[in-house]
């Protein structure tokens, strides 16, 4: 596959099988402070011990467990996150969002994302806009940025 940069909120990137180009940045969606914080929010949770069933990020609500939460390797100057969040849907399979993070020399290189439909989505497809796909794909964009933040500075 080819890769080409982009930019991501902020962030050069590198991806590979991801077109974060036709991702908005945060503040070209008029996302409000509050969702904002929300997507911060769910960054950390993905870091941290802590369980969050049914938060709303911006338009959708997403579970974050912590036996899906990113497992991060090092191998050599990189480092590798591997995890998954589910969309939250009532009565029918949470959709699934997985993504893999590759950090090298404090800067992401890589990422890859793929967003797996097993609820109403799986067979009402052509009447949804995919904006929850977009909204996966921001938070895992916040996710890449904490991932940035925390193990950036672990140059050994």
């Amino acid at each position: 596959m080819k890769t080409k940069p982009l930019a991501l909120l902020g962030v050069s990137l590198l991806t590979a099988g991801l077109n974060f180009s036709a991702m908005p940045s945060a503040s070209a969606t008029g996302i409000t402070p509050q969702q904002k914080a929300r997507l911060k929010t769910a960054a950390n949770l993905v870091f941290t011990s802590a369980e969050k069933s049914k938060f709303l990020v911006i338009k959708y609500k997403w579970n974050f467990l912590n036996k899906n939460d990113i497992k991060v390797k090092r191998k050599g100057k990189c480092y590798i996150g591997q995890g998954k969040f589910t969309r939250y849907q009532r009565f029918v399979r949470d959709d699934q969002a997985f993504y893999n993070i590759v950090l090298c020399n404090g800067k992401i290189v890589a990422i890859k994302y793929k967003y797996k439909n097993l609820g109403w989505n799986q067979v009402a497809r052509p009447n949804f806009d995919g904006s929850m796909r977009s909204e996966a794909r921001m938070i895992v964009g916040y996710i890449a940025k904490k991932m940035q933040s925390v193990y950036g500075n672990n140059r050994r």
